[in-house]
């Protein structure tokens, strides 16, 4: 495999297309690019050594041609299949029932994280840093290394050490003599060690400069948490052919499209290189249908920031009819020209009849359904006409998987090397979005994959275990899927546990069997796999709970008979190849479309509400049928050019995927304007921003070009509102992402950012939006240190054209202080509040060092800042008079409101607040700001 996004197009230039879409800016800079790299995986499983002498004997077809394919060179036109030699038949090393996951043993391993686990020497080899008791008895032996002895069926302890931090790649690659796997550095950097099977001593290995060439701040700046920018969820394999280990994908977070590719490493020369790909002319398609299909997308975010603006049914239709329908009907040609380049591919392409077909089939269905949205767009808007238009788009991008080259994009797929054969077999996986169930194989020997169409699949899933058995087989264990209900931090959730095998030999798959439900929660995890004989696997698992402190291990071994296969649970339970999940399926708030065909209040009744609002009292805003998901410790941003909130933020008991959510002001309903995403912390495959936790206020509005700026952990992100979704991406970032130091706010100039602490760096300056590049603003004087998260915030005084600093002492030691930064004289001065001992000397439970979410009002020259009361009222900094003041605005009796997850923002056109909270709890004030009063602290 390689990066499928060699002539990608950005969000950017598509947006552009668009009547008015590029908000003000004029586009001349370099986006954000869609596309990417193939597929990853959670799958550790273990593996025997791999023969590595030449494989001979019976072929399942005509020879494979011997030919590498950059794709400069001429492509072998040949039907792909493996070269699959006889294995003789060996007894099984376990007495357990066939087709059905058997339980061997409880509490005995230990709960474990990454691990090692292998045959050697006749018995199971398992291997971690450590074996941690959950909840089993503490009295039970355990050891990082332990073996386990099929005879007895009983696990044992080793006085060896192990001490490599299994990350990046679950499935390693093992060589005759050694594994090579990703290890976790210091918590930020994935390194490659070389493992010695035989005395599990360890050592860094490679050159790791290619991951700098790739994104040129990887190594500078780096988030406080998992792996940033680093590998997440590749497959390490080892091709005996060329005694090298691929990599085949996986995410890199850091990257700006969250690719690396796929890579080859010569453990000899210790040298990386970019893997061969497929023809050019099939990559280039993929490429083309890709950017098409996002350019469709966006015209029907277009649609539907129309739709959710509340306009009159004349309005609206003047609006589809002058701004979205001749996007629209622009993107024929060129869909026409895709549908006969489809048309038109041949052997060269690498892609065999099979392939052709089912692109030729999903290109025409696209068309088909372009069609249709043409006609729907002749008749009056609903919400259901954007489902359609949506579909149109993901039609033409199942039109692209089908004639890709090699796997496209994705996480967590499942890797199997089978070791009859010459070559390996490759499923699933997650693009964070949509989940597929797509089947490949690749030869060793030309460096070839092949897209198989089976008759049945197994349904799309992600981090299953796959295990190459003998006689060209592989079992494929568990995996997961996206979680049924929008739950904090959990976006995904395991699938209950079953087995599937596929056959190298016929190309098909066949369902084996699974395991009793009383069990399914003792498999919470399957910690790895190993093919010990005589077509039988040995797992080990983690389970009963989704806490490690709470978890306990256990043991389970499956033997498969071919012979008693049921082939009705195989059509019953399998599905078409190819076929594809969108977590829109999964959780209705992860859907554009369940917002869109929410039922509409009479046009005006929210606007009126608001209107009748009592003057200076926080209300809640009405409960609504489908209100936003759960969101904590973020900013509220006010959108004047479209009149809504926005809400970008994650962590603790909040939604963890990626949406930014929209608040429309004049119907009182909301919206996501893309599919959900979630992967791990970095860039998505679609080049997006993860939002895994707390933004607290790293983010704002730049008032010049209407886009909503995000400095990120490998760069900053840009957001549009009017389109709802991330259109640029910036990777060179002068300081390091830190999400409790990096603060923002919107300013005259564009947005300034004030960071410190010693992930984040130093840095004040502002974004230049029509540079695409952060510059820094002269001062003179010292600047206060940024202190955390809740203990910071910066604001605009447009009355002087200064920014106010505030910062606490430290963590939840508030200290009064306020300075200020005069954009004229650009001095920075300390402003000593008259009152600031009575801050200062505030007990924590107080919470007067909360002034992270603040907003200035003009008309009261008065900062507000929603997470600090006393006595009831709100807590305020007068300007004029450099005094910490309360005012009269009382607080909501809500346990939500003025809490930490709460944001403020203002209207002053209209003279209205807003607060938007966790838990869909949401609140607006409609101010009288004469009757607003102020008494000193």
């Amino acid at each position: 495999m390689r990066d499928l996004s060699g002539s990608p197009r950005s969000f950017l230039v598509a947006t552009c297309l668009l009547a008015g879409a590029c908000g003000g800016n004029d586009g001349d800079t370099a986006a954000s690019t869609s596309g990417g790299t193939h597929a990853s995986t959670e799958t550790g499983a273990g593996t025997e050594p791999i023969d590595t002498t030449p494989t001979t004997g019976t072929s399942t077809g005509d020879e494979p041609v011997p030919t590498s394919t950059t794709g400069d060179e001429p492509v072998p036109t040949d039907k792909l299949v493996l070269d699959c030699k006889e294995s003789p038949a060996s007894p099984a090393p376990l007495d357990i029932p066939a087709n059905a996951l058997t339980k061997l043993d409880a509490d005995t391993t230990g709960v474990r994280g990454g691990s090692l686990l292998f045959v050697r020497d006749g018995q199971v080899v398992l291997a971690s840093p450590g074996a941690e008791p959950g909840s089993e008895p503490m009295d039970t032996p355990r050891s990082p290394v332990m073996t386990f002895d099929l005879a007895t069926r009983a696990w044992a302890t080793t006085p060896t050490m192990f001490t490599p931090s299994i990350a990046g790649a679950l499935q390693p690659a093992f060589a005759p003599d050694a594994a090579y796997l990703f290890t976790k550095k210091y918590g930020t950097v994935t390194t490659l060690e070389k493992v010695d099977l035989a005395t599990l001593t360890s050592a860094a290995i490679g050159d790791e400069a290619w991951k700098a060439e790739q994104t040129p701040t990887w190594t500078e700046y780096r988030d406080y948490g998992d792996p940033f920018a680093s590998i997440v969820d590749t497959n390490l394999v080892w091709d005996p052919e060329h005694a090298e280990m691929l990599m085949l994908g996986g995410q890199a977070p850091g990257a700006p499209d969250g690719s690396f590719g796929d890579w080859t490493f010569d453990p000899q020369a210790s040298v990386w290189q970019a893997a061969p790909g497929g023809a050019e002319v099939a990559r280039t398609l993929f490429d083309d249908l890709a950017a098409t299909a996002n350019e469709l997308r966006l015209v029907v975010a277009r649609a539907r920031a129309a739709w959710h603006r509340g306009l009159s049914s004349s309005d609206l239709a003047m609006r589809i009819q002058t701004e979205v329908v001749p996007a629209w009907e622009a993107l024929e040609a060129e869909l026409t020209e895709l549908q006969s380049r489809v048309a038109g591919l041949d052997g060269e392409s690498g892609l065999d009849d099979e392939t052709l077909a089912m692109g030729k089939a999903r290109i025409d269905d696209a068309v088909a359904a372009y069609a249709a949205g043409s006609t729907l767009l002749a008749d009056a808007l609903t919400g259901e006409t954007l489902t359609a238009l949506d579909r149109v788009a993901v039609s033409v991008r199942e039109a692209a998987w089908a004639v890709a080259p090699e796997p496209p994009p994705r996480s967590g797929a499942a890797v199997a090397v089978l070791p009859d054969c010459s070559g390996l077999v490759l499923f699933g996986g997650t693009h964070g979005d949509f989940g597929t169930a797509d089947t490949w194989i690749y030869d060793f020997a030309t460096r070839r994959y092949r897209q198989l169409w089976p008759e049945h699949s197994p349904s799309p899933r992600h981090g299953a275990r796959f295990v190459g058995l003998t006689g060209g087989r592989a079992l494929l264990l568990g995996g997961d899927t996206f979680r049924g209900n929008v739950s904090p931090q959990q976006p995904d959730q395991k699938l209950p546990t079953e087995a599937w095998l596929f056959d190298a030999t016929t190309m098909q798959w066949s369902f084996v069997g699974g395991v009793v439900a009383e069990e399914e929660a003792t498999l919470m995890r399957l910690v790895g796999a190993t093919h010990v004989g005589g077509d039988t696997v040995l797992a080990v698992a983690n389970g009963n709970s989704e806490y490690p402190s709470l978890q306990r291990s256990s043991t389970w071994a499956l033997r498969v008979d071919p012979a008693t296969l049921d082939a009705a649970a195989t059509a019953m339970k399998g599905v078409t190849p190819g076929t594809s999940r969108s977590r829109a399926d999964a959780a209705p708030g992860w859907s554009p479309a369940w917002y869109d065909e929410a039922p509409r209040d009479p046009e005006g009744t929210f606007g009126a509400w608001l209107d009748g609002l009592p003057a200076n009292e926080w209300t809640a805003l009405p409960t609504v049928e489908r209100p936003n998901t759960a969101r904590s410790w973020g900013t509220t941003i006010f959108d004047a050019s479209n009149h809504q909130l926005l809400h970008w933020t994650g962590g603790h008991q909040s939604d963890p995927t990626n949406t930014v959510q929209h608040v429309h002001l004049e119907t009182g309903r909301y919206s996501i304007g893309h599919v959900a995403e979630a992967l791990a912390i970095g860039n998505t495959f679609n080049g997006r921003p993860d939002c895994n936790n707390h933004t607290y206020n790293a983010v704002a509005l730049d008032p010049v070009s209407k886009l909503l700026i995000a400095p990120h952990r490998a760069g900053t992100h840009v957001y549009d509102p009017a389109l709802g979704d991330w259109v640029d991406f910036v990777p060179t970032q002068p300081f390091g992402y830190d999400l409790y130091n990096v603060k923002l706010t919107s300013s005259p100039v564009g947005v300034v950012a004030w960071t410190g602490g010693q992930t984040a760096g130093t840095f004040f300056g502002r974004f230049v939006v029509d540079q695409r590049a952060w510059k820094t603003l002269p001062i003179t004087g010292d600047l206060p240190a940024v202190t955390g998260a809740d203990e910071s915030s910066l604001v605009h005084d447009s009355k002087r054209d200064q920014l106010l600093m505030f910062a606490a002492t430290g963590y939840e030691d508030a200290g009064g202080q306020v300075w200020s930064y005069d954009f004229a004289s650009q001095a920075v001065t300390a402003l000593e509040p008259t009152n600031r001992a009575y801050i200062d000397d505030s007990p924590s439970s107080q919470a007067l060092h909360r002034v992270r979410e603040a907003i200035y009002v003009e008309a009261l020259d008065l900062v507000l800042f929603v997470q600090m009361w006393v006595d009831g009222q709100q807590v305020g900094y007068d300007v004029a008079n450099n005094v910490w003041v309360k005012t009269n605005i009382a607080k909501h009796p809500s346990e939500q409101f003025g809490s930490v997850d709460c944001g403020i923002t203002i209207d002053p056109e209209r003279e209205r607040l807003y607060a938007l909270c966790n838990y869909a709890e949401n609140f607006a004030l409609r101010a009288a700001f004469a009757d607003i009063t102020t008494t000193p602290l």
